[in-house]
């Protein structure tokens, strides 16, 4: 059943991961209060405590946990394990999550905005990369040919004059002879 929080109503903890730059950044989103977050990567060592924001729990002394904690990870494929204690001071259960860090990554859909000199839509698309590289980025839209090249100056492209329906970006960078992943994002055009 979806909810409010859609998924999340099935699986009392959401876990996403980011990456840019060599750095990951893992984020816990509880669908209930918790007062610690507790995680391990790729089943290595002890559990490790997230430690806590600064912010007070509401109704409470306790300051709330932080919500996410940056890593250094290879690329390749991991497994996180998380658990937490919630409001009332039980444990859940341990909650396992899969993922791959990837050399590029498009982490959501594109920004539409306005060119405010010609009143033209646009579709601003960014992409991150694991390594600070001098990449050459090409891209192409609903077909893996990469036949465009992204503009130096930005990690990502605009998009102009689309028609209304569905589309993929397809994007992939290279330096100095090696290539990364292709990336790709869904989206749609009123």
């Amino acid at each position: 059943m979806e909810g409010i929080l859609g998924g999340m109503i099935d699986a009392p903890l959401k876990i996403s991961v980011t990456t840019s730059n060599k750095s990951s950044t893992i984020t816990f989103t509880p669908t209930e209060l918790v007062k610690k977050f507790f995680y391990r990567i790729d089943k290595q060592g002890e559990f490790k405590d997230t430690g806590t924001s600064g912010i007070m729990m509401p109704g409470s002394s306790e300051p709330l946990p932080n919500y996410y904690v940056m890593v250094s990870l290879p690329l390749g494929k991991h497994t996180i394990e998380a658990k937490y204690i919630d409001s009332k001071g039980e444990e859940s259960a341990t909650i396992e999550y899969p993922f791959e860090i990837v050399s590029l990554t498009i982490p959501t859909a594109p920004n539409r905005l306005i060119d405010p000199n010609t009143g033209k839509v646009q579709y601003m698309v960014f992409w991150n990369t694991f390594e600070q590289r001098e990449y050459v980025f090409r891209y192409s839209l609903n077909n893996q040919s990469l036949d465009q090249v992204a503009p130096e100056y930005l990690s990502g492209v605009i998009l102009t004059d689309l028609a209304p329906g569905k589309y993929t970006l397809y994007a992939q960078g290279e330096a100095q002879g090696e290539k990364t992943n292709i990336a790709q994002v869904e989206f749609e055009v009123q």
